[in-house]
């Protein structure tokens, strides 16, 4: 009976979790990119979605949000939260945080609520501003 030689293979193994745990981690801190039109908004990038005009019952900027009661479905790193969430007073909610600190955009649709904040709190806003000048066409 042949024996196969386990030691060679277990580097390839190492590799190839470090390349995956890598991509992960590039993938997660990449931010998404938001694309504005007069009849949707859509966010790229992971988790990304596009919501439809009517889909919208409200945009808000806040300084805070409710607080994350669980992940049912996404990635948790630090201040990095993108995914389906539980939060306190909202049953579904899809976030796509990069920081901690507010502003966030707060996307109240028919299907569930957005929030999605960056690292840069101006861009942020930008962003918001963006979103309302386009919806209130």
């Amino acid at each position: 009976m042949m024996k196969v030689n386990q030691k060679k293979q277990s580097p390839i193994y190492v590799v190839v979790a470090l390349v995956l745990v890598g991509i992960i981690f590039l993938v997660t801190r990449t931010e998404s990119t938001i694309v504005v039109r007069e009849d949707y908004i859509k966010i790229s990038g992971f988790y990304g979605r596009e919501i439809q005009g009517e889909e919208i019952n409200s945009v808000s900027l806040e300084e805070t949000i409710p607080k994350i009661v669980r992940r049912t479905n996404g990635i948790g790193l630090g201040s990095i939260q993108k995914g389906n969430f539980r939060l306190e007073n909202i049953e579904k909610a899809k976030l796509y945080l990069h920081s901690k600190e507010g502003p966030y955009i707060l996307i109240d649709t028919n299907k569930e609520v957005l929030i999605i904040n960056y690292r840069d709190s101006e861009k942020t806003k930008g962003v918001y501003e963006e979103i309302l000048s386009v919806l209130n066409q």
